[in-house]
């Protein structure tokens, strides 16, 4: 699962991302060490934007353990009396930002190298970075 964190003032945007890989069977140890992870990336002061899970090309049981740790992810911002928190899904989050909505995260790279400047190391943080600029430009227009 990936995860952005974006910090702005007038001249310039601090971009940080990564990813919460797990290697496990045990569904619990999973749930306890994104939860753990949650916790140290989520504070009070952010805006909390958490990717809202389909069934699109998931498997059912792919998709429960998906919609689980958004839960998690909600209960952490949640307790840490984070303000703004919405979930939204990674195609409304594109098309807020101008992007084709049904692109492939190779497109997303792309577009954020391109039309951003900002050159993700990984296309696979590409969705994150989309979410997290959504919830920068956009929600911040619309407060």
């Amino acid at each position: 699962t990936g995860w952005c964190v974006i910090k702005s003032n007038s001249k310039t945007l601090d971009i940080d991302y990564g990813f919460i890989k797990i290697d496990s069977k045990d569904t619990f140890f999973k749930f306890s060490r994104f939860l753990q992870s949650m916790n140290d990336i989520i504070k009070k002061e952010y805006r909390v934007i958490i990717e809202d899970s389909f069934l699109g090309h998931f498997n059912p049981l792919t998709l429960k353990l998906l919609s689980k740790m958004e839960g998690i992810a909600y209960t952490i911002a949640l307790q840490k009396e984070v303000v703004h928190v919405e979930f939204i899904l990674a195609i409304s989050a594109r098309k807020q930002l101008g992007l084709p909505c049904h692109s492939k995260k190779e497109e997303v790279y792309q577009w954020l190298k391109d039309k951003l400047d900002i050159d993700v190391k990984d296309e696979d943080a590409a969705d994150a970075v989309v979410l997290a600029l959504y919830g920068l430009i956009i929600k911040q227009d619309n407060k």
